[in-house]
C-alpha cells in the first residue's frame, strides 16, 4: 500500500489555511468565557487553569475536519482507525500536531494571538494525544490571549451577524452602512444623491423649490430641490 509522506508538505499545509476563515469558524469558541477543553485528543480533565491552548488546539482541528481540510488518512487516523502500519501511524500523528502548532505559529506571528511562554517538549518517547500526551503537557505548559487585532476582527463578524437581519438603505447603486441579508426602502423622501433610482417624489421636490423660489411661473428646479 503507498503512503504519503508529510513531512516536507506540512509548512504548506499551515501556510495554506485562510486565517480569517478560521477564526471565523472559531469565533464561538473564542468568544465564549474560558477556554475549557477536555473530550477531545488532548483529553485530560485534571488540568486546573492551564487549558487555554489546549482547546484551541482541539478547536482548530475541529474546525479543520468540519471544512474537509484534512487529508484521508488524517481523518482516518482521527477516527481511530490504523493504517496497518505503527510507523506510519506515528507519521500521521506527528504530522497532525505539526499541523496544528504550525497554524497557532501563524496566528502569533500574524498578530492575533499571545502566548506567555514557548511551549517546552517532554524528552523522551510518550504518547502524542491523549491524556498525558507530549501535545497535551506542551499545550498546558502556555496560556494565550487574544489580542486587539483578533479582537476586532471577531467583534466585527459578530456585530455584522447582529446587525444583518436589520440593515437599511435607499434603493439604488450608491455604498451604505447598513449591511443586511435584506435591504428595505426606508419610507420617508430624502434629497437625491448620486448612485440613487431616481424614483421622484414629485410634490416634496415641488414644495422643495417652492420653498425656495416662492410661487410663480416658470418655476425653476434645482440639483438640490431633487427628492426620492
Amino acid at each position: 500500500m503507498r503512503f504519503t509522506k508529510y513531512s516536507k508538505y506540512i509548512p504548506d499545509l499551515a501556510d495554506a489555511v485562510n486565517l480569517q476563515g478560521l477564526l471565523d469558524q472559531l469565533g464561538d469558541f473564542l468568544l465564549q468565557s474560558g477556554f475549557m477543553g477536555g473530550g477531545g485528543l488532548w483529553d485530560d480533565q485534571d488540568v486546573d487553569g492551564q487549558q487555554s491552548l489546549d482547546a484551541l488546539k482541539q478547536a482548530i482541528l475541529q474546525a479543520l475536519t468540519d471544512s474537509n481540510q484534512l487529508s484521508p488518512e488524517m481523518l482516518q487516523y482521527l477516527r481511530g482507525e490504523s493504517t496497518g502500519d505503527p510507523e506510519h501511524d506515528g507519521a500521521i500523528e506527528q504530522a497532525l500536531a505539526d499541523l496544528i502548532d504550525g497554524i497557532v505559529q501563524r496566528l502569533i506571528e500574524e498578530g492575533y494571538l499571545n502566548l506567555t511562554e514557548p511551549p517546552k517538549m517532554p524528552e523522551g518517547h510518550q504518547a502524542m494525544f491523549g491524556p498525558g500526551g507530549r501535545a497535551a503537557e506542551a499545550a498546558q505548559q502556555v496560556s494565550f490571549s487574544l489580542t486587539d487585532k483578533s479582537i476586532d476582527f471577531l467583534g466585527y463578524k459578530t456585530l455584522k451577524g447582529l446587525l444583518g437581519s436589520i440593515g437599511k438603505a435607499s434603493l439604488g447603486a450608491h455604498d451604505t452602512p447598513f449591511l443586511a441579508t435584506g435591504i428595505e426602502a426606508e419610507g420617508a423622501s430624502k434629497p437625491y444623491e448620486f448612485g440613487d433610482i431616481l424614483n421622484l417624489d414629485v410634490p416634496a421636490t415641488l414644495t422643495s423649490a417652492i420653498a425656495r423660489e416662492g410661487i410663480g411661473v416658470p418655476l425653476n428646479l434645482e440639483y438640490g430641490d431633487l427628492m426620492v
